[in-house]
């Protein structure tokens, strides 16, 4: 083990491991991560770890989509599984918040995002014991997903080892 180090990573969460490996994948060898309980010890080892492109900013979307395309992509990157699935997202809007919501779907199509507004009936074809009112619209979102927080944790800090 090496008597220096080029980097030392506070903090063992996603942020800290994501970190690391961005660093050693750029060609730092001697990256310490110091976390003072365990990796995913805090909030990123109890998130929900959901991959979505629903919001209202041009940026926080264009995050939002680079991140999802970093997650589906890890473990043919670095050859670990981060229990990556699929499954879509369906975002419902109170009756006062459906302007709105047409606006940030017609904003994630503009970029790139697929995504469409879905009634009554199109939401019950999606999830068929939902009981939906009569005036009920949401945003169908196929590409959503989520991974294993801790397990993705894990793969990073392996990974950037």
């Amino acid at each position: 083990m090496a008597q220096t180090v080029d980097v030392v990573v506070v903090g063992g969460g996603i942020i800290g491991s994501s970190i690391a490996l961005f660093l050693a994948e750029s060609g730092i060898k001697n990256i310490v991560l110091l976390e003072k309980r365990f990796l995913a010890a805090g909030s990123s080892g109890k998130s929900g770890a959901i991959l979505r492109q629903h919001y209202s900013h041009p940026v926080t979307v264009g995050m939002a989509r680079e991140s999802l395309l970093f997650y589906a992509s890890f473990k043919e990157q670095w050859g670990h599984d981060i229990g990556f699935r699929r499954p879509g997202m369906v975002l419902l809007t109170s009756h006062d918040q459906q302007d709105q919501l047409k606006q940030n779907v017609q904003l994630q199509k503009s970029l790139g995002v697929q995504t469409e507004v879905l009634d009554r009936r199109g939401l019950q074809e999606i999830e068929p014991r939902g009981e939906f009112p009569e005036d009920s619209i949401g945003a169908w979102e196929p590409e959503a997903a989520y991974v294993q927080p801790v397990r993705t944790v894990f793969a990073m800090t392996e990974a950037a080892r």
